[in-house]
């Protein structure tokens, strides 16, 4: 939900997207305002408590302290660093990894179904590619993603970012798209092995 990646190692905040939309919601069980965060790049929308709008309320702010500092100027409960850092880790969350396992079961369930209607053969052709190769260029594609962290100092699997210009527009990319990437060959390519070989007998 950020408009550029974060830098590491800064007290500077990220810029929110301009096209993320904020609005009041309904209370909650326990009478506690709410607000409604929609993110129409991805089609969601989440609830937000009072402590998350009084971070976000002074977001443009744009440093950790300051933010924090007006934040806890608010009536409420306190709040400190861990509750900015997870506030980030929400609003940057869609850059983290997560969905190439389900997605990789969505495809490979796809060219399954595949194979069970027209045999494997068919399948193996559709596919264009033997599993093995899938498996090994997902471990590769995976691994990739977490050394890239130590090229430029970092731990392994560190998540890096990178905005690229296309057009009047820009192309987020990032070593945790890489390692789902990874992820979801490896998945379809472990669950088809299976599946042919089951077809084939």
């Amino acid at each position: 939900m950020f408009a550029a990646p974060d830098a590491p190692g800064t007290t500077t905040l990220p810029r929110l997207r301009p096209d993320l939309h904020l609005s009041p919601a309904s209370a909650g069980l326990d009478g506690a305002p709410q607000w409604t965060l929609a993110d129409p790049l991805r089609g969601r929308y989440f609830k937000l408590g009072e402590a998350v709008m009084r971070l976000l309320r002074h977001w443009s702010l744009g440093d950790a302290a300051q933010v924090l500092a007006a934040a806890n100027a608010q009536p409420g409960t306190p709040l400190g660093k861990p509750e900015l850092e997870e506030l980030i880790r929400f609003l940057r969350g869609h850059d983290l990894p997560g969905g190439g396992f389900i997605g990789g079961l969505v495809a490979a369930a796809a060219v399954a179904l595949f194979a069970i209607a027209f045999g494997p053969r068919a399948a193996a052709r559709l596919l264009r590619w033997r599993p093995e190769q899938l498996i090994g260029w997902g471990m590769a594609a995976a691994v990739a993603a977490g050394l890239l962290g130590m090229l430029v100092g970092r731990p392994f699997m560190t998540g890096l970012w990178w905005v690229v210009p296309v057009g009047d527009q820009q192309l987020k990319l990032s070593t945790p798209l890489l390692f789902d990437v990874g992820v979801y060959l490896v998945v379809i390519g472990v669950v088809l092995r299976f599946v042919l070989s089951l077809e084939e007998r």
